[in-house]
C-alpha cells in the first residue's frame, strides 16, 4: 500500500473536500488519514484503489471535526503495469471523461436524471497518470455483487438492473452531444480509437494484450477437443482452424466507431469488476439490487450502443440465462434509454426498438461470444483463493504471466481440477464454436469469425 500511498497528497484531498462541500474555504487536515483497500481486488491490472477517510475542519468553524471518504484511484505498482497505462491511454481517457464530458452530462441532466457513476472531486494528472479523488460509493451502501456470480454470472434482477443503467448512461451522453457545438469525436478525436482491443496494422505497435491473443486459438482448441459433438468434430476436422484466425479481427472490428447510423459515448469495458450495487431488503427478508453505478471510465470510446449492452451480457452471465433472457435485457436497456431521453426532452432514439434487436441479433452479437471465451478462462479465476492474485498479493511475475500468456498454465490446472469451473469453461467454449461455426462443418466460408474477410 506504501506504493500507492506516494501517489495521494494532502493538498489533494484539501481539494477534493472543498469540491465536495461546495466551499472554497480553507481546509485543514486534522488529524490521521485512515487507509484501506476499497476491495480484495483493489490493486489491480491497470490501476490502484484506496479508501480513505479525512479528519478535517473548515475555517471559521473553530475545532468542530468533520469526516470525508474517498475512492482514491492511483497508478498500478510495476513497470509493465505504468507502461500499459502510458502506452494504452487508460488515465488520460479517464481524466477526459470527468474533466472534459462529465460537465456536459451533468448540465444535460439537470438533477432529473442520477447519472450511473460516481463523482469526481479531483484530478491530479501530468498527461500520463495521475490520482482521481472520487466519491465513495460504499458510504452509500454499493458494494461489489457476490463473489459466487465470479462462475455462475448474475441472475435477471442484476442484470436488469445494469442493462437500465447502461442505458441512461448512453441517453446522458446522447443529450449532452445534440446540446454541444460538435459531436464527441469531432471534439475528441482519441474517442474513435481503441487503446487495447485492437489489431495491428503495418506499422502499428502490437497491443499490450497480444501473447493472450495469440494464445486464444490453441487454448480454445484444447479445451473443445474433450467436448463431445461439434466442438470435438470441429477440432478433428481441421473445420476451427479454418476459421479461428478471424476471431481478434472480428471482435475489434465490432467495436469500432460507426462512420454512419447510430454512435453512443460507450464506457467499453462493462463487466463485473467495474460495477457496484446498492441493494435493499424486501418483506421476505432477501436482499435485491435497486441501482447500480460503473467505475473505471478508462476505455470510454464512441461506438455502437450494442458493444456495452452485449459485452457486459456475455461477460456477465452464461450461455444459457443469454439464451433464455438476452432479448428481454435489449428490451429493458432500450426502453430505460428512451425513458431517460424523454425526461429531458430530447428526440427519440434513431433505431426503432425492432431495428435495434436487429442490429444486436445479428451483428453485434458474435462481439459478446468472442469476449466472452477470450476472458473466461482468466475472469473465472477470480474466487480460486490458489490463483487469485489481487491486492498486496499481485506480483509483477503474475502479471506478466497473464500479458504473455493468458494465465494459460492456471487456467489449466484449475480446468482439470475443478470440475464447476470445467463445466462453466466447456459451456462458453461450445458457444463459441457454435457461433463461429452457425451451420456445422459446411459453414466455413459464412462464419462469423471471418467477417473482416468479407467486407
Amino acid at each position: 500500500m506504501n506504493d500507492a500511498w506516494d501517489h495521494v497528497s494532502r493538498d489533494g484531498f484539501i481539494k477534493a473536500i472543498q469540491k465536495l462541500n461546495g466551499d472554497a474555504r480553507d481546509v485543514d487536515i486534522s488529524g490521521p488519514l485512515e487507509v484501506t483497500w476499497i476491495s480484495p481486488e483493489s490493486q489491480g491490472v491497470t490501476s490502484t484503489a484506496l479508501r480513505v477517510r479525512v479528519p478535517y475542519r473548515v475555517a471559521g468553524e473553530g475545532e468542530d471535526c468533520r469526516t470525508a471518504t474517498f475512492f482514491a484511484k492511483c497508478p498500478p505498482k510495476y513497470t509493465i503495469q505504468l507502461d500499459l497505462i502510458r502506452d494504452s491511454k487508460l488515465f488520460y481517457l479517464e481524466w477526459l471523461f470527468f474533466e472534459k464530458i462529465v460537465p456536459s452530462m451533468l448540465e444535460a441532466a439537470s438533477g432529473r436524471i442520477q447519472p450511473p457513476f460516481p463523482s469526481c472531486y479531483h484530478i491530479d494528472f501530468d498527461g500520463e497518470k495521475g490520482t482521481f479523488y472520487m466519491e465513495d460509493i460504499q458510504e452509500s451502501g454499493y458494494r461489489p455483487a457476490d463473489p459466487s456470480f465470479c462462475l455462475n454470472g448474475y441472475d435477471y434482477t442484476h442484470c436488469s438492473i445494469v442493462v437500465r443503467r447502461i442505458g441512461r448512461f448512453h441517453a446522458l451522453g446522447m443529450v449532452a452531444e445534440r446540446r454541444s457545438s460538435a459531436s464527441w469525436t469531432q471534439l475528441y478525436p482519441v474517442l474513435t480509437k481503441d487503446y487495447i482491443f485492437y489489431a495491428p496494422g503495418p506499422g502499428d505497435p502490437p497491443t499490450a494484450i497480444g501473447g493472450m491473443i495469440e494464445n486464444f486459438p490453441e487454448n480454445t482448441k484444447w479445451f473443445a477437443s474433450g467436448i463431445e459433438g461439434l466442438p470435438k468434430v470441429a477440432v478433428s476436422s481441421g473445420a476451427l482452424d479454418k476459421v479461428i484466425h478471424g476471431f481478434w479481427t472480428t471482435f475489434c472490428r465490432l467495436r469500432e466507431t460507426p462512420t454512419q447510423g447510430w454512435c453512443v459515448l460507450s464506457h467499453g469495458d462493462l463487466w463485473e469488476n467495474n460495477i457496484m450495487f446498492r441493494y435493499e431488503r424486501g418483506e421476505d427478508g432477501i436482499e435485491r439490487p435497486v441501482d447500480a453505478k460503473f467505475y473505471d471510465m478508462q476505455m470510454i470510446k464512441c461506438c455502437h450502443p450494442a458493444v456495452d449492452l452485449v459485452y457486459f451480457v456475455h461477460q456477465s452471465t452464461g450461455p444459457r440465462f443469454r439464451q433464455k433472457y438476452l432479448g428481454d435485457l435489449v428490451r429493458e436497456y432500450y426502453t430505460a434509454l428512451s425513458e431517460t431521453l424523454q425526461v429531458l426532452g430530447s428526440e427519440p432514439p434513431p433505431l426503432s426498438l425492432e431495428e435495434f434487436e436487429a442490429e444486436v441479433m445479428e451483428k453485434y452479437k458474435p462481439l459478446g461470444v468472442i469476449g466472452k471465451a477470450f476472458f473466461a478462462p482468466v475472469s473465472m479465476l477470480r474466487d480460486d483463493p490458489v490463483v487469485s492474485s489481487g491486492g498486496e498479493n499481485r506480483t509483477e511475475q503474475g502479471l506478466e504471466d497473464f500479458f504473455k500468456s493468458g494465465n494459460t498454465a492456471l487456467v489449466r490446472d484449475r480446468f482439470g481440477r475443478d470440475p464447476k469451473y470445467r463445466e462453466k469453461i466447456q459451456e462458453v467454449v461450445r458457444e463459441f464454436v457454435e457461433m463461429a461455426l452457425p451451420n456445422g462443418l459446411d459453414s466455413v466460408d459464412s462464419s462469423p469469425l471471418l467477417i473482416s474477410e468479407q467486407v
